[in-house]
């Protein structure tokens, strides 16, 4: 289960794909790919966060971000 602070880290950074969507990034041709690429960075980080709950669960196969695998 993601905490609190994680639920809002992945939230916030929905609310800035909507904000690159609707204030940021032109209309003009590029615009999709621009898009694109935004959109895949964005996942990333978004994954990065989500797999902290896997790590609690499963500390002998997935490491915390900022930390090293536990040792069995």
């Amino acid at each position: 289960m993601l905490t609190l602070e994680e639920s809002e880290v992945i939230e916030s950074l929905g609310a800035v794909w909507n904000t690159l969507c609707s204030d940021i990034v032109g209309h003009g041709p590029p615009r999709e790919g621009d898009l694109q690429e935004a959109a895949f960075h964005i996942h990333a980080l978004q994954r990065m966060v989500g797999s902290q709950a896997a790590a609690r669960e499963y500390p002998l196969s997935f490491r915390l971000l900022g930390e090293t695998l536990r040792e069995p």
